[in-house]
């Protein structure tokens, strides 16, 4: 059994894997040399669980997976969408050791992962204005990208630990299957988030553009294939992070 990648909250919540099961955590890349570590590094994943015959699973965020990797993505890794580049070529890379070794991969992506230390780019800005009462940073109804009402895609580090152990005893298949906890518009999320931090007053908002465009994973086929259904209501979720930040703080 093998833990590699990207040690969160999240991974070490694993421990101890079953016998015979690796779990990787794929990081992010910023540049060409963070891409080539992280693919390395996958690949040595990959090489000893294939030797030692483990079901290998590869934990991966989704939220770059917001738009196809354009050209420019590819070749230079500065265009918008250059951090969808290393999850697609994991992916590739994975079944194709897959194939070759019939090593049984699993690919997990997994949508807005939280929880008490666990790092979330959208929500941490969230927390930490509600922490201070702050009005969080949020667009506003005239965004142009489609202001207040976008739907996120949200899952607590318990529930994603689970699809993890879940897709470890799953039949040998390979397979890329979405994990999504809970899905909320951005205007009902922002007036959880200040009842999670304990705010008086009417919620405030700013009109920065800060929020995802909205995506339309599910977890339909994590629950047809892997039995998965989410356990944490994202407002128990929110609190216990919000705790957890307040007590950081």
């Amino acid at each position: 059994m093998q833990l590699t990648g990207k040690l969160s909250p999240l991974m070490r919540s694993l421990l101890p894997l079953p016998p015979e099961t690796a779990v990787h955590a794929l990081g992010q890349s910023l540049d060409r040399a963070q891409l080539d570590r992280a693919l390395d590094a996958l690949e040595t994943a990959l090489e000893q669980a294939a030797s030692s015959r483990s079901r290998f699973v590869l934990l991966a965020d989704a939220d770059p997976l917001l738009d196809n990797p354009d050209e420019e993505a590819f070749a230079t890794l500065t265009s918008p969408d250059a951090p969808a580049v290393l999850p697609m070529l994991a992916e590739q890379l994975c079944f194709g050791w897959s194939t070759a070794h019939d090593l049984p991969v699993t690919v997990l992506h997994v949508f807005g992962a939280y929880g008490p230390g666990q790092a979330n780019s959208f929500l941490d800005p969230l927390f930490e204005a509600a922490a201070s009462g702050k009005p969080l940073p949020l667009g506003g109804v005239e965004n142009p990208l489609g202001g207040i009402g976008n739907e996120v895609r949200l899952t607590f580090v318990d529930d994603a630990a689970e699809a993890v152990r879940l897709a470890l005893a799953a039949p040998r298949e390979s397979e890329i299957i979405s994990v999504v906890g809970s899905k909320v518009a951005v205007d009902e999320l922002a007036r959880l988030v200040w009842d999670a931090a304990g705010c008086s007053g009417a919620l405030r908002l700013t009109n920065a553009p800060a929020f995802p465009f909205e995506k339309l994973a599910d977890s339909a086929k994590a629950e047809r294939i892997l039995g998965f259904v989410p356990r944490v209501p994202l407002a128990r979720g929110l609190a216990e992070t919000m705790a957890s930040h307040a007590r950081r703080s």
